[in-house]
């Protein structure tokens, strides 16, 4: 067992421990007690780090269902759990549920929080991935920027979250096919890590990786018509 994973099962275990403590403590109706749903939203955020998607959702659906009842619909404690099913759904290859819970949480959190608070800001990136992973790219796009303009102004330009989201861009730029941004995002991304996290950090070498699968798309005359002529003019001069 690698280290995570042990202590990702240490956790799971201390979890378990203080959801049982709070069921027997508490009076009959503990069941539904907001606690217990904080001590289900916790479990399934640690099913969640172990990869066992299933289980993850099943606690999360449990603490959603608690919240929903004691807290109501437009609680931000709702749309973090919104959120965290979105992601599980995600994982789950489930775009279309992900996209429906993440939305979910956006519109919670932009009535609750206003238009920029960092939370806002990662709802739209993290709708922004499910974009992706359906393959609409433009619309991924829109969303990052707008999660990036939040967390420049909120969080200045050398934070770990606007490097993700730079990250994050650079993805989105290169499924559109337009490698020379992506490869400008990505770099920046791996400027700040540089800095932030120094050379030998484990997001660094991720950074790195990020950046050499950019590629320039292939010679065609579409991509550069001034050099097929240049050939051209060449062969015939030969000839």
């Amino acid at each position: 067992m690698y280290e995570n994973e042990r202590v990702g099962e240490t956790h799971l275990h201390i979890h378990v421990f203080a959801c049982r403590l709070v069921l027997t403590q508490r009076p009959a109706d503990a069941a539904e007690h907001v606690n217990v749903a904080n001590c289900y939203k916790n479990l399934g955020s640690v099913y969640q780090k172990l990869g066992h998607f299933e289980q993850a959702k099943e606690f999360h659906h449990r603490a959603l269902d608690i919240q929903l009842k004691k807290l109501g619909p437009e609680h931000v404690h709702v749309a973090a759990t919104y959120s965290n099913l979105g992601s599980v759904y995600q994982k789950l290859g489930d775009f279309e549920q992900a996209k429906e819970f993440h939305h979910r949480a956006l519109d919670i959190q932009l009535k609750m929080l206003g238009p920029e608070h960092v939370n806002v800001a990662y709802c739209y990136s993290n709708l922004g991935s499910v974009y992706q992973n359906l393959s609409r790219f433009e619309q991924a796009k829109e969303l990052h920027h707008r999660a990036l303009d939040i967390l420049l102004k909120k969080l200045g330009p050398e934070n770990a979250d606007v490097a993700t989201s730079y990250s994050l861009l650079g993805s989105v730029y290169q499924g559109l096919g337009d490698f020379e941004e992506a490869k400008e995002l990505h770099q920046r991304d791996l400027n700040i890590k540089l800095k932030k996290l120094g050379p030998e950090h484990v997001n660094v070498s991720t950074s790195h990786s990020f950046l050499g699968s950019v590629e320039l798309p292939p010679f065609s005359e579409s991509n550069n018509p001034s050099g097929v002529m240049e050939q051209k003019q060449r062969r015939r001069l030969r000839s």
